[in-house]
């Protein structure tokens, strides 16, 4: 009888001793562009997150230079692509369907670029002489994703035409406001 009263006992002074308001932290998993900009390593760190977006999509596989390849080379006379009806989204592409809209290579391009847009954007919205002194740092830096940044729109273009053009860190909300863009590659 003793030994559950000491158990019940320490228990309770236990549970009373282990709550506090420690426990009500913001995860550390997920970090803000405020609290992740400090030094030149973390927006080196970052550009290469930009470069990252032209790497292989996790769900699908692709990368740039397959996205490249399916969506221009696909379409010219240079590759053959046996097939006018099927289930693979090369198909489509090459025989120039109209509803291409959810076809995983056409949303995939949009997204990635997209993706790599937030991610220039965001270090040049972060990057001042304050976090990274060393100006040819800085400048290298800067010139790093302004370079992708035009990169990402310039295959945008190639792809889709006029395009939204976002030249700041914007919200979701606010992206569905911002008009397509006045740029085309092709004129008519």
């Amino acid at each position: 009888m003793k030994k559950i009263n000491l158990v019940i006992i320490s228990s309770l002074i236990i549970f009373t001793i282990s709550c506090s308001d420690e426990l009500n932290q913001v995860p550390i998993s997920n970090v803000s562009a405020n609290i992740f900009y400090k030094t030149a390593t973390d927006f080196k760190q970052a550009v290469n997150g930009v470069y990252n977006a032209l790497g292989a999509n996790p769900s699908t596989g692709n990368g740039y230079a397959i996205r490249r390849f399916m969506l221009s080379e696909v379409r010219s006379d240079n590759i053959y692509c046996p097939g006018t009806s099927g289930t693979r989204d090369r198909v489509f592409v090459n025989n120039f369907q109209s509803n291409l809209a959810n076809n995983a290579l056409i949303t995939e391009a949009w997204a990635s670029n997209y993706v790599g847009i937030l991610r220039a954007n965001t270090i040049l919205d972060q990057l001042d002489s304050a976090k990274v002194s060393d100006k040819p740092t800085r400048d290298q830096i800067e010139g790093e994703a302004k370079f992708l940044r035009a990169f990402f729109y310039f295959d945008l273009v190639r792809y889709f035409g006029k395009v939204p053009i976002i030249d700041h860190a914007v919200t979701t909300t606010q992206a569905l406001s911002i008009p397509r863009g006045k740029y085309r590659m092709y004129t008519a």
